[in-house]
């Protein structure tokens, strides 16, 4: 796959893992700044590349197929015996997963104010979404979250 979206865009890039993105593609900011010199709409409509966190040394972007394979990844990790995994409310909020965990496994959550919450996430680099947001956005998304 690694190889796959390099031939594609014509930069080296690489494909990673963390907690919070999950699966992303991962460009030295200088070669992906001349993908999005056009615009991030058209890095996605010709890469089908979704911008996610900008980082002084690389951006990041996700793929609708990296996605596809981390929900996979999951929903197999899911159906596992005895197993303990730590799911984030984005990872939740996809139908399939939470049918899953809904189905068979034990599923929990911080009630937490929206102050803590706030005060915890607010401007973290490692949270894109909720990076260099307003309060009241951050608070909306919370919101959408917790209805789940």
């Amino acid at each position: 796959m690694q190889k796959k979206y390099s031939e594609e865009t014509g930069v080296s890039l690489k494909i990673k893992h963390n907690n919070i993105l999950g699966y992303f593609v991962e460009i030295p900011t200088v070669q992906a700044e001349r993908l999005i010199a056009k615009g991030k709409e058209g890095v996605t409509y010709h890469h089908g590349l979704i911008h996610r966190q900008t980082m002084t040394t690389a951006i990041r972007f996700s793929t609708i197929e990296l996605s596809e394979l981390e929900e996979k990844i999951t929903l197999n990790k899911l159906r596992l015996n005895s197993t303990v995994i730590s799911l984030g409310g984005g990872a939740f909020l996809n139908q399939r997963i939470r049918k899953e965990v809904l189905k068979k496994n034990i599923s929990f959550w911080l009630n937490w104010s929206d102050l803590i919450l706030l005060n915890r996430i607010r401007n973290s680099a490692k949270r894109p979404i909720a990076y260099k947001s307003s309060d009241d956005k951050l608070i909306k998304i919370i919101s959408k979250r917790s209805d789940v």
